[in-house]
């Protein structure tokens, strides 16, 4: 039996974006982008950091498509 419960809100994220997109249409690919640097960052900041500092600076974040 599958489990349909949204464990993390992603439907929920996902039906915004949907109602941002329709309400703002010009301004919804710069909300995504904008929330997806700050993750990044956020992403990059908790990193654990090795001798050669790899990990921290392989993150990156495409454009948005679409």
């Amino acid at each position: 039996m599958p489990n349909d419960k949204d464990v993390f809100g992603f439907d929920e994220l996902a039906k915004s974006f949907e109602k941002l997109e329709k309400k703002y249409p010009n301004a919804a690919d710069r909300m995504l982008a904008a929330q997806g640097r700050a993750v990044t960052n956020k992403t990059k900041s908790l990193t654990p950091v090795g001798k050669t500092r790899k990990l921290k600076g392989s993150w990156r974040l495409k454009n948005v498509k679409g």
